[in-house]
């Protein structure tokens, strides 16, 4: 039985080709990125249990590692949907004419796979904006409210969405799946621009004191820190899918893959000790400067940008 939507849609001899194509150049690359999960994995697995000296520290590590479990198991669970609807799509599923494929064979019953995954993703950047504007000035309501509304508001329409996948495939259900994609891009560019805006401003400030940036706004550990990845990914989805282009195969199953490596990508970097804490976040606030000053010197390594990794 079919997990996918079952129309057929004529193609010309090219598109069809090329449709094809993309499907398999999008299996290859998502196996591959599959591959980058299982290792991002295999190290947070390996850093949290070891840094589970104290109390406090044991039990947010205990949290970080099923988060990540979850995480993994619900994008191994996704990865292999994929493969089965390719293999589907291309050698099980039959079309009347050779020049017809199935469309987007990658939506339909296995849509509450991606929406969880989505919304494991999407949950660990909101307690990240959570944890970076903790002992800012910046109102609870501004960086809790305005991206728990973007999140509501996609399950809102991802969960109409899902139920419609296990029904005929209608313009109305695409019309859904469209705007989830898009309140999807909204929420991780909002969620990105305020975490990007946080740290240049702590970067700001840290460079007037002590001349140079701190270990938590290099630039690499910026784009990790803010997930900017899964916003190109995103972007290229949307596009690709909005003109029904060959690449949108391969932009799907990209953007599986980046929604479990940028928050492990994260987690790596908290594990390690080099994320931003809540600690980072009250060095900024102290009212002295000269204890401002001890306290960035002591929690920060000041390197050059171009050596800043995570």
């Amino acid at each position: 039985m079919s997990i996918s939507f079952q129309e057929c849609e004529v193609f010309p001899t090219g598109a069809c080709i090329n449709n094809k194509r993309g499907l398999i150049l999008g299996t290859t690359i998502s196996t591959l990125g599959y591959g980058v999960v299982l290792t991002i994995f295999i190290l947070c697995l390996t850093l949290l249990r070891a840094q589970t000296a104290q109390v406090r520290s044991r039990f947010h590590n205990n949290l970080l590692r099923i988060y990540i479990c979850v995480l993994f198991t619900i994008n191994t669970v996704a990865t292999a949907l994929a493969i089965y609807a390719t293999t589907d799509a291309l050698v099980d599923r039959t079309c009347p004419s050779p020049d017809e494929i199935p469309v987007s064979p990658y939506f339909g019953k296995a849509n509450i796979v991606y929406c969880l995954l989505n919304l494991c993703s999407d949950a660990l950047l909101i307690w990240r904006c959570t944890v970076i504007f903790n002992s800012s000035r910046v109102s609870p309501w501004v960086y809790l409210g305005i991206p728990s509304f973007f999140l509501v508001s996609s399950l809102g329409v991802g969960i109409p969405s899902v139920v419609l996948s296990t029904m005929k495939r209608t313009p109305f259900a695409d019309l859904l799946l469209m705007i989830y994609v898009l309140i999807t891009l909204a929420t991780n560019t909002v969620i990105t621009t305020m975490i990007v805006t946080r740290l240049l401003l702590h970067r700001k400030r840290v460079a007037k004191l002590l001349g140079c940036a701190s270990q938590y706004t290099g630039i690499i550990n910026i784009l990790i820190e803010s997930a900017l990845l899964i916003i190109i990914v995103d972007v290229f989805f949307v596009a690709s899918f909005a003109v029904y282009s060959w690449s949108a195969a391969i932009a799907f199953q990209m953007w599986i893959q980046v929604q479990a490596i940028a928050p492990m990508l994260i987690i790596f970097r908290v594990a390690q000790g080099k994320a931003w804490s809540r600690s980072t976040g009250d060095v900024m606030t102290t009212s002295q400067p000269i204890i401002l000053v001890s306290q960035e010197t002591s929690i920060h390594k000041c390197r050059d940008d171009s050596t800043s990794f995570p």
